[in-house]
């Protein structure tokens, strides 16, 4: 086995990308640009300099980091969530997730009127524009379920291609997000942003003993196994959604409660799946594609 594909190097580069993020965050200008957004950067850089696997020759590690470990970092995250804090941001959140949804579409149709993509790509352009609206809008499992509709996946280096575009873009998009809040808070003071900023450092200070650690990951395997049989049970309720109302009704005992470190575990996890982000930004990938590739990311 090749040591660049290997999982244990792999992962053991993914934890020292985290490592490298959350040193460089804490300098004048990582403070600026945050530790998510450069474990991204650092990631998707070395990734491209074939140090280790990227998206077209992903290893079955990044399956699992996709798999499980993303939706138990948030599983984590949520433990901490007080539902009061639900009602205060229930509404803004649904309006704003409509409001993305909404842009979303319409840049599609947008897109399609200036560029006629139909006349490169015939007729895959009216599927690759659900699966690329479905995945803006509901993440991979709406871009791959209208895929697997149309035999999309059939197309083999047309449907990598997607696929790197895909990843890219989403570099790009997940960049941007954690980068303009930044930036619009220098010009916006909001008591409430500094309110929840308190909050969470207050998190930050937990100590995770050996009793919440053992508790921590065994509620986290369960909950995430729960999750998986109600899907099995009832397939249209996504496991995520199942596995987020259990972690919010769990952050309502009290002794889950008092269980410490749920947010630096969560975080922790979030980061190597960021990790993972950064290298799915296969840039050689699009350019192989030319002028596909080029009509595929306009």
């Amino acid at each position: 086995m090749n040591f660049a594909t290997n999982p244990i190097y792999v992962l053991g580069v993914l934890c020292l990308m985290v490592i490298l993020a959350d040193y460089a965050a804490k300098t004048k200008i990582g403070k600026k640009l945050g530790a998510a957004l450069l474990v991204i950067l650092f990631t998707a850089v070395i990734a491209n300099l074939n140090l280790i696997p990227s998206a077209s020759n992903s290893i079955s590690l990044y399956d699992g980091i996709f798999t499980y470990l993303a939706p138990i970092s948030i599983f984590y995250l949520l433990l901490g969530v007080n539902l009061n804090s639900i009602k205060k941001a229930g509404a803004p959140m649904i309006i704003l997730f409509l409001i993305g949804s909404l842009a979303t579409t319409l840049g599609i149709l947008v897109a399609w009127t200036l560029i006629s993509p139909e006349h490169i790509l015939g007729e895959d352009g009216k599927i690759i524009a659900g699966m690329l609206t479905g995945t803006y809008t509901g993440g991979s499992v709406n871009f791959n379920a209208v895929a697997l509709q149309y035999d999309f996946q059939e197309r083999g280096i047309l449907y990598a291609g997607t696929i790197a575009v895909d990843n890219v873009i989403t570099t790009i998009w997940i960049i941007a997000t954690l980068s303009i809040p930044a930036i619009l808070r220098t010009f916006w003071k909001d008591k409430k942003v500094k309110t929840a900023k308190q909050e969470m450092e207050g998190q930050d200070k937990e100590k995770l003993t050996f009793n919440s650690l053992i508790w921590l990951i065994f509620l986290g395997i369960t909950a995430y196994y729960v999750s998986e049989l109600i899907t099995n049970v009832f397939p249209k309720i996504p496991s995520i959604l199942t596995l987020s109302t259990i972690g919010i009704l769990l952050a309502q005992i009290k002794f889950v409660q008092g269980l410490k470190g749920s947010h630096f575990l969560g975080l922790y996890l979030v980061y190597i799946f960021l990790a993972v982000i950064g290298a799915y930004c296969e840039i050689s990938s699009v350019i192989e594609l030319k002028e596909v590739g080029l009509t595929l990311l306009t």
